[in-house]
């Protein structure tokens, strides 16, 4: 009997069939829908589920896989099963690392007709991720600050980065507040959009417009009060003194 099936990532994809489920994207962002609503996965993450999901939109580009473990029972799976369990939450997103090598691994795969060679492969990916993320597995604040980074083109607000995280926005709200000085999330944001924006602002010689356009805003004049309100410069102020 088949104990595991290797799925290319596709659009408008059901992804069913098994006991447990892992999806990994190496390249491209996706949503998925599960039972309990819509949540974004981003560039270069993975995420396990016990239930079938799924992929409602992707990005133009998107590479990745599904693996659908259909019996944990009596295979060589059966203890990586229940590690993934114990370390990993239902559908959290973490961080794919090494992806070169794991990418390379699981193409190979995708080319043989050799059920062994393919459970094997898999085998070695799952154990790959699980060593990885041994006792380094990030804490919400920490995935919120890297989604941040990730998507500063984009001027995502709080609730946003809660769907992404699939956690409450009051979860959200209530660890920012306990890994700052009893900041919320958005002082987090606006505090790393300004870094960025003076980054650019001291490292190229685009304009105000051009950079509010690289940051997300649609009005740049929103963006030359949303600075000035953080910085008491005005962009074009910030340049001046920086640059002479």
């Amino acid at each position: 009997m088949t104990n595991v099936n290797l799925i290319d990532l596709n659009n408008e994809q059901d992804v069913n069939g098994g006991e447990l489920y892992f999806t990994l994207l190496l390249d491209g962002n996706i949503t998925i829908e599960n039972e309990n609503g819509y949540f974004d996965v981003p560039n270069k993450s993975f995420f396990f589920a016990k239930r079938p999901y799924r992929v409602i939109t992707t990005s133009p580009y998107i590479k990745g896989y599904h693996i659908v473990i259909k019996n944990q029972s009596n295979t060589k799976f059966t203890e990586t099963n229940t590690e993934i369990c114990d370390q990993f939450s239902e559908f959290d997103l973490c961080d794919l690392k090494e992806i070169a090598l794991k990418a390379t691994i699981l193409e190979n795969v995708t080319k043989s007709k050799n059920q062994e060679l393919i459970e094997s492969s898999i085998h070695l990916v799952l154990n790959q991720i699980i060593e990885e993320n041994t006792c380094v597995q990030k804490t919400i604040f920490e995935q919120f600050e890297d989604l941040i980074t990730e998507n500063i083109n984009k001027n995502y607000c709080a609730g946003k980065y809660a769907e992404i995280l699939n956690i409450p926005i009051k979860k959200l709200i209530s660890e920012v507040k306990a890994n700052t000085d009893n900041l919320t999330p958005c002082n987090i944001i606006t505090a790393k959009v300004v870094e960025e924006a003076k980054h650019l602002l001291t490292t190229t010689k685009h304009s105000s417009k051009t950079i509010s356009y690289l940051l997300g805003f649609s009005d740049p004049y929103y963006f030359i009060k949303y600075f000035k309100k953080s910085t008491d410069y005005t962009p074009t102020q910030y340049r001046k003194l920086k640059i002479k």
